[in-house]
C-alpha cells in the first residue's frame, strides 16, 4: 500500500472535545495502516478514513465498514464500559478487516450480492483479521 491514508477527525463529534484521545487514536490508526501495508501491498491508493459511530458494535466499542475502495468508516464509542486497551486493539483489528474488504473489492458499493457471497467475503476478512492481526473476533467464533 504505497498510497496515502487520510484520517478525518472533524466528522467524529465525540472526539472533538477530547484532543489528547483524538491524537492518540489517530496515531493508533495510522500505525495499524502501516502494519496492514505489509500484508496488502495491492491496496495502492488514497484511503479516506472517516469516523461514524453508526457502525459501532456494543460488545467491542468499535466497528467499521468499507464504504468504497477508497473510503472506510470507523466507529469508536467513547462510552464503552469495557477495557479501553481492548477497545483500541479492536479498532486496530477492525482496520485489518476493512482493508481486506477493500483488497477484495467487497464494499458497500456492491449491488445484488447473495447471502452466500456475503458469507464468503466476510469469512475471508475475518480469517485475515484473526490470522494477521492476531485477534479473536466475536463474529469468528462458532460456540
Amino acid at each position: 500500500m504505497n498510497g496515502t491514508v487520510t484520517l478525518s477527525l472533524e466528522d467524529y463529534h465525540a472526539l472533538k472535545d477530547a484532543a489528547p484521545n483524538t491524537q492518540s487514536l489517530k496515531r493508533d490508526v495510522l500505525q495499524a495502516t502501516k502494519e496492514i501495508e505489509v500484508f496488502l501491498p495491492q491496496v495502492d491508493q488514497e484511503i479516506d478514513i472517516k469516523w461514524d459511530n453508526h457502525f459501532a458494535i456494543p460488545e467491542t466499542g468499535t466497528g467499521g465498514a468499507a464504504l468504497s475502495t477508497t473510503k472506510i468508516a470507523l466507529a469508536f464509542d467513547e462510552n464503552y464500559e469495557g477495557s479501553k486497551e481492548e477497545q483500541i486493539n479492536n479498532l486496530r483489528t477492525t482496520l485489518y478487516h476493512e482493508f481486506f474488504h477493500i483488497s477484495q473489492n467487497w464494499t458497500y458499493e456492491i449491488e445484488h450480492a447473495s447471502a452466500l457471497e456475503g458469507a464468503i467475503y466476510e469469512g475471508a476478512a475475518t480469517v485475515f483479521e484473526r490470522e494477521r492481526a492476531n485477534s479473536n473476533p466475536l463474529w469468528g467464533k462458532i460456540d
